[in-house]
């Protein structure tokens, strides 16, 4: 039997104990773990010579000659050298040699990728994974994001049409924007993405049931302006819906309201939720808004506190729900009326980050 390595597992050089074994595919959060100071040990069957490290582009990052086998070299005072890899992807390799500087016969290596991340966890307690990222640093797109809802580009109650130009991203902010135009009918543009897909002809880009989702939002000033961040079920496979199970409104503004956030849900034609001051213009800075759904409970956030809690089973849908973005213009009689000539256009919704967590 030749040597072989069997596992990689993550170190924190502090102490030297292990916090876990490393995986394809997971996610590691550094706010979450028990030190910056890392490391990657090899795991070894049989006696090994020496094992030759590669991360990422470097196949031969450094080939250790005493156990334990690690990725960064380890003094001769004993503790594991210091790494902390740098946000983004990772691959880590680890090939096992019978002699020492990574000569003789090589047995069977083990290779690892994962992703690395830096993000404050949910203000709720629990081991959190995060599920769903956009840091926005390029325009959304399918297969992920579409840029219509119900397949239309217009929402009933609305006076602007859904043009993929009002969609623009730069320096890590997506920008939902209104401006006054003529087109299809309407004399506004409006923005929109979500995650749903095209009912029955495209897959969800991304959906979820239950966990914790958040984003980073500077909302729009101005009568007449609707700014929102909110969730609908999935669309069944033939393309019919079934939105009566539960919109999630994780937050609406209209430009008028600059202190006021709107958290509620609808579902089966019942309204629950409430209206809050923030206490600050919304208008004039990024803020967190968030919500903790689970099979009992709705919880709003904003800026990691929490607002108010939902508990009627009535309220609380039971189904996977995809994720909506954007910017409507109102009408004369709707909830943000119509633009009138104290709004400025264009206008915009920003939105630095979109997070969903869910509970391993």
């Amino acid at each position: 039997m030749s040597v072989a390595v069997t596992s990689l597992i993550l170190i924190n050089a502090d102490t030297g104990k292990d916090i876990q074994t490393l995986t394809s595919g997971i996610t590691l959060n550094l706010k979450t773990l028990p030190s910056r100071h890392l490391n990657v040990r090899a795991v070894i069957a049989l006696d090994a010579g020496s094992v030759r490290f590669g991360l990422d582009a470097q196949s031969s990052y450094h080939v250790d000659d005493t156990m334990p086998f690690s990725l960064v070299a380890i003094p001769a005072t004993g503790p594991y050298m210091p790494w902390t890899p740098a946000i983004g992807k990772h691959t880590v390799a680890a090939t096992p040699y019978a002699m020492r500087d990574a000569q003789g016969a090589a047995g069977t290596g083990k290779s690892v990728t994962f992703d690395v991340i830096d993000y404050t966890p949910p203000p709720v307690a629990g081991n959190w994974s995060v599920k769903f990222i956009d840091e926005f640093n390029k325009t959304p797109a399918a297969p992920m994001w579409v840029q219509r809802q119900w397949d239309t580009t217009h929402i009933d109650g609305t006076a602007d049409v859904i043009d993929l130009s009002a969609t623009t991203t730069a320096a890590g902010v997506l920008s939902l924007t209104a401006r006054r135009q003529k087109l299809g009918g309407f004399d506004y543009v409006g923005g929109l993405i979500n995650t749903g897909g095209i009912p029955g002809k495209t897959a969800p880009g991304f959906a979820f049931k239950y966990g914790y989702v958040e984003a980073r939002m500077k909302m729009a000033a101005g009568k007449g302006l609707w700014s929102a961040f909110w969730m609908l079920p999935m669309a069944n496979p033939n393309g019919t819906l079934h939105d009566a199970d539960g919109e999630i409104d994780i937050i609406e503004t209209i430009g008028s309201e600059r202190h006021i956030g709107n958290g509620h849900v609808h579902r089966n034609g019942k309204e629950f939720g409430h209206d809050y001051d923030a206490g600050v213009d919304l208008t004039q800075g990024f803020h967190n808004y968030g919500l903790d759904w689970q099979a009992d409970h709705l919880t709003w956030f904003i800026d990691g506190r929490a607002l108010f809690t939902v508990t009627d089973p009535a309220a609380i849908p039971q189904v996977a729900e995809y994720l909506i973005l954007n910017l409507s213009v109102g009408t004369t009689g709707t909830w943000p009326g119509a633009p009138d000539s104290s709004t400025t256009f264009p206008a915009s919704m920003q939105v630095q980050w979109v997070r969903v967590w869910q509970k391993s």
